[in-house]
């Protein structure tokens, strides 16, 4: 009886970390999309920058 406790008891510790461990998955995608998706959003703004920064030299010279 012990013995079946424990296996109980170990299937349900097992469980939920495999719940636990499918949100930490969840969270790291999100992230990573969210960070995918400021690189983006910052990579648009430098080069929208950049090209004003060339056109204002353009003009000067």
């Amino acid at each position: 009886m012990h013995l079946q406790v424990e296996v109980i008891r170990k299937n349900e510790l097992y469980e939920n970390m495999k719940v636990e461990a499918d949100k930490c998955l969840a969270h790291v995608e999100r992230v990573a999309n969210e960070k995918a998706e400021f690189e983006a959003q910052i990579y648009t703004k430098v080069s929208g920058g950049l090209k004003f920064q060339e056109i204002k030299i353009e003009r000067a010279s």
